[in-house]
């Protein structure tokens, strides 16, 4: 169960891109802009995690992965991925639309239905700087919040 803090609009399925031609399904649960640059963060589930690992796919090659890369998550529980722009392509964004979190989400999702050659829903135009899953607490310590672990990427200093 994904918790919806920092994200607060409706569910919003992303379908991707691969290179080999299969079509990805993912939600979009969170995105941020910082300057030029421009993350969003997807859910997706266990068995699309292991193909985009394998596949390396948002440029997770087997070099960028972190000290704490983990090949596996727990099956029954969602795996969140926080994905950067490619640079040199947010300009290129800023010329379709305009840098705001709504309009980028709703620009996002109406190409991976429309358009699924457009660059923007292309897994190699995005990094993934990290990997997360929430972990289960005991009871008495779910009311002070949630533990996500997980691992970051080469992308995430790097870009």
């Amino acid at each position: 169960m994904l918790l919806r803090k920092e994200y607060p609009y409706k569910m919003t399925i992303l379908n991707w891109n691969d290179e080999f031609g299969k079509n990805l399904k993912s939600e979009i649960i969170g995105c941020t802009i910082n300057g030029e640059r421009v993350n969003i963060t997807i859910s997706v589930d266990c068995n699309t995690y292991k193909y985009i690992i394998t596949n390396e796919l948002f440029n997770l090659y087997k070099e960028t992965l972190g000290q704490n890369f983990r090949h596996s998550f727990e099956q029954n529980k969602s795996i969140e991925i926080e994905l950067r722009l490619d640079p040199k392509l947010v300009s290129v964004l800023k010329l379709a639309i305009e840098l705001d979190k709504k309009e980028i989400i709703g620009y996002l999702t109406k190409k991976s239905k429309e358009d699924r050659d457009n660059i923007f829903v292309n897994t190699q135009t995005w990094y993934g700087l990290n990997v997360k899953q929430e972990e289960d607490l005991p009871d008495n310590l779910k009311i002070l919040g949630s533990v996500k672990t997980g691992f970051d990427t080469r992308w995430l200093k790097e870009l």
